[in-house]
């Protein structure tokens, strides 16, 4: 792709020409490979919501996340993306009920089964998204080791993020992902993607 071709790829973006159609295609490949991965790995039917924005380091930094849940964050190495996961421990009980068959509610509980089970969701869901990626952007992408954190922290998180990769006031794409089973949302996942990843979309047009 020339400079030229970009500039006027950035433009059409910049201007909503493209945006849709770029994000309507995302979201679908990222839910895809979400649901059919967890479901798969769960043995119990999963889907997903998934809403992807191309948005400014500013509006990224108005984004407010729920206190109350478990959360980790994932960096990545060779890619400028971060990751974060998201679920609330009174759901916990409910999804290894669901996976285990067990009658829902009766033993609310916190375990280490609900605890692991939380721990392999975000792990599916971190690959699913990955494996996706690294298809559309054509290299191996790697992340660094899953950390607990509290909602305190995300800002600081993004701040720091925004400031290794922004240049210029750049867009980012930034999408949320809610799993849901039954009706029920378990999980929410959160990926922000530094300006590569703008580019990079012009091929799935």
């Amino acid at each position: 792709m020339t400079d030229q071709e970009l500039v006027d790829f950035q433009s059409k973006v910049y201007k909503g020409v493209l945006e849709d159609k770029i994000l309507v295609k995302f979201s679908n490949l990222i839910s895809d490979s979400i649901s059919r991965a967890v479901t798969d790995t769960m043995r119990a039917s999963f889907y997903t919501n998934t809403e992807a924005l191309i948005i400014s380091p500013q509006d990224l930094k108005k984004v407010e996340f729920e206190d109350g849940s478990l959360m980790t964050f994932i960096p990545g190495l060779n890619y400028p993306f971060l990751s974060l996961f998201l679920i609330k421990p009174q759901k916990l009980s409910i999804l290894g009920d669901i996976i285990n068959n067990r009658e829902i509610g009766k033993d609310q509980n916190l375990g280490e089964m609900e605890r692991s089970i939380a721990l392999e969701i975000n792990n599916v869901i971190q690959g699913s998204v990955v494996n996706a990626i690294s298809d559309i952007v054509d290299q191996s992408i790697f992340v660094g080791a899953p950390k607990g954190i509290s909602v305190f922290e995300i800002k600081d998180i993004i701040n720091r993020f925004i400031s290794e990769h922004d240049k210029n006031n750049q867009k980012m794409v930034f999408t949320k992902i809610d799993l849901l089973s039954g009706g029920v949302e378990f999980a929410k996942a959160v990926f922000v993607f530094g300006q590569p990843m703008v580019y990079s979309l012009m091929k799935m047009i």
